[in-house]
């Protein structure tokens, strides 16, 4: 089924299919993860009526995107069974869908590392996969760094790589 053709009601649509190239997990169990590795936290919060969120899940299926999750720990959340602990970061980010963001293992919030949306800086647009590439690259060479990759990060620098312009 293509996002397109659905028109049912939010509540009846069906799952999203998530490639098994990336090792997707639940919060609790990334979040327990993350404190062990040191690794940051991709947490990509999805609906399953959203046909934006649907164009977003092939593209974890790419080598070369799927290659750069290796650096992070992978969460994806469906926007309406948000766990009470991930509430706060979810509701500072507006309330649309898909929203990607980056969460260190102490719990703080990487509000540096956008898409370069001017409306939706937490939204990355499925024919835009530069802008996801270059998070998830950035954030693995984050801990690396220390945190020292804020200056490093210019999400002109992403938008700017596809076609001038694009949201």
């Amino acid at each position: 089924m293509t996002s397109a053709a659905w028109a049912g009601s939010r509540a009846d649509a069906p799952h999203i299919a998530f490639d098994d190239a990336v090792t997707w997990h639940e919060w609790q169990a990334g979040k327990a993860l993350a404190e062990k590795t040191g690794q940051p936290i991709c947490v990509l919060l999805y609906a399953n009526w959203c046909p934006r969120c649907r164009e977003l899940a092939p593209l974890f299926a790419q080598r070369d995107i799927a290659a750069l999750t290796g650096g992070v720990v992978m969460v994806k959340q469906l926007s309406d069974q948000v766990p009470p602990d991930l509430q706060a970061a979810v509701q500072r980010f507006g309330n649309y869908v898909p929203r990607m963001f980056f969460v260190m293992p102490d719990g703080s919030v990487r509000t540096e590392f956008v898409s370069g949306h001017k409306r939706f800086p937490y939204f990355y647009f499925a024919k835009r996969p530069e802008q996801l590439r270059g998070a998830l690259s950035v954030a693995a060479l984050d801990r690396w760094l220390g945190g020292l990759t804020p200056g490093l990060f210019a999400p002109d620098a992403v938008v700017t790589s596809g076609a001038p312009g694009a949201p």
